[in-house]
């Protein structure tokens, strides 16, 4: 009889343990959808998506890349709180942030060591690869090289093109991966995007496609209060893109289609959008028809032909989307994420990477180009979900 009793508490017990851990672990669950529901919503970040994409056309691998003081890390830390990667935005100086996880780096405030991560933007997978700008970690650029399908290039609105941004642009000629230019530090005294822009094309030697402005023109080398970068026009939408200025964060960004009744917004609207038909006119025959389809109207090109166009000259290597903005201020990283996700090639739009020899030289078993202009061979591995991401 003990023996039976003692049976049925221990059979009892473990179901009413087993009953309890369960309704523990329910109840966290509910917990935690509740909370990262609630913390989404008001969080305002409305682009916000999954870390993994459904196919591997919406998986986006690139890199960062440019000269030391760039803003390299600090790009990468707003793109990851903006994804809601991350609660808070990382800052260098503090020594907070996610990708310069090295002692060194904190101390130091500089990237010395390649990180990647993987995080979801506007129901895209992107892997991301924060490269080193000092002369003295080149080779962790070039070790990041050969698993980009597209990169980033960061430039000083001050310095403009730099001599670390010439080294690190030969090695993304050399593997043929297209890229997409982010004129940061557009707050500083002294910037001026313009000039950036002609550097751009003078010293990288590319044709370089403006998709966002200020809306608030400025002479040369004027500096932009925080009140005025709040307002910006996308060339390809014709849309004006506003921050919400209660939302310190930077994450809250309203988007309105201008008309001419926007005044002022509507016209710098016009002549970007001008200068962006006519500089693709120049590289691509298909908006030339949709151009003249219109009658030469260059606003009334429609928002898809020109996101096409872009998408295309970027894709050939014969030209480079511009972003404007100012990552410390929280300013032009979603138009910058967007234009990764619309104009950056995918894993299934780059060729397959070719297998070399030990006694083989790098140099021998790819085309170099030293003009973007013509589009060479990758030689790269792509990631995809089944693929895992390790720091460099």
């Amino acid at each position: 009889m003990l023996g039976q009793w003692l049976a049925a508490t221990r059979r009892h017990s473990t179901a009413s343990l087993y009953s309890h851990k369960h309704s523990l672990v329910s109840q966290s669950l509910h917990r935690q959808r509740q909370f990262t529901n609630t913390w989404q919503l008001s969080s305002k970040r409305a682009f916000t998506s999954s870390h993994y994409a459904q196919t591997a056309e919406r998986v986006r691998n690139i890199g960062i890349i440019a000269h030391i003081d760039a803003g390299k890390t600090t790009t990468t830390e707003r793109m990851l709180h903006y994804a809601g990667f991350t609660r808070k935005l990382g800052d260098v100086d503090s020594g907070s942030t996610v990708m310069d996880y090295l002692p060194a780096e904190r101390s130091r405030g500089i990237t010395i060591q390649s990180a990647a991560i993987t995080f979801g933007w506007r129901d895209a997978q992107v892997h991301l690869i924060d490269t080193p700008g000092h002369v003295d970690f080149t080779v962790e650029v070039e070790r990041a090289m050969r698993v980009l399908d597209g990169a980033v290039a960061i430039i000083d609105a001050v310095a403009g093109v730099q001599a670390q941004t010439l080294t690190v642009w030969r090695q993304t000629s050399a593997y043929g991966i297209p890229c997409i230019v982010f004129v940061n530090k557009m707050d500083r005294e002294g910037a001026d995007w313009q000039r950036a822009v002609k550097d751009v094309e003078q010293r990288l030697g590319t044709r370089a496609l403006v998709l966002v402005e200020p809306e608030i023109e400025k002479l040369a080398q004027g500096k932009y209060e925080p009140s005025e970068l709040r307002y910006w026009v996308d060339a390809v939408t014709m849309e004006r893109i506003e921050y919400d200025a209660s939302d310190k964060t930077g994450a809250t960004v309203r988007r309105q289609l201008l008309t001419p009744e926007d005044g002022r917004a509507y016209e710098v609207a016009g002549r970007a959008r001008e200068k962006l038909v006519e500089t693709l006119a120049e590289l691509d025959a298909e908006i030339v028809d949709e151009f003249l389809a219109v009658d030469g109207d260059h606003v009334r090109v429609s928002t898809r032909a020109v996101r096409a166009a872009v998408r295309r000259a970027t894709l050939s290597n014969m030209a480079c989307p511009v972003v404007l903005g100012a990552a410390f201020r929280n300013v032009g990283v979603q138009p910058l994420l967007d234009a990764v996700i619309d104009y950056l090639p995918s894993p299934t739009e780059r060729p397959q990477p070719k297998a070399i020899s030990g006694s083989q030289k790098l140099n021998e078993s790819r085309e170099i180009s030293d003009s973007r202009k013509t589009k060479s061979p990758a030689s790269r591995n792509a990631l995809t979900n089944d693929d895992k991401l390790v720091a460099f």
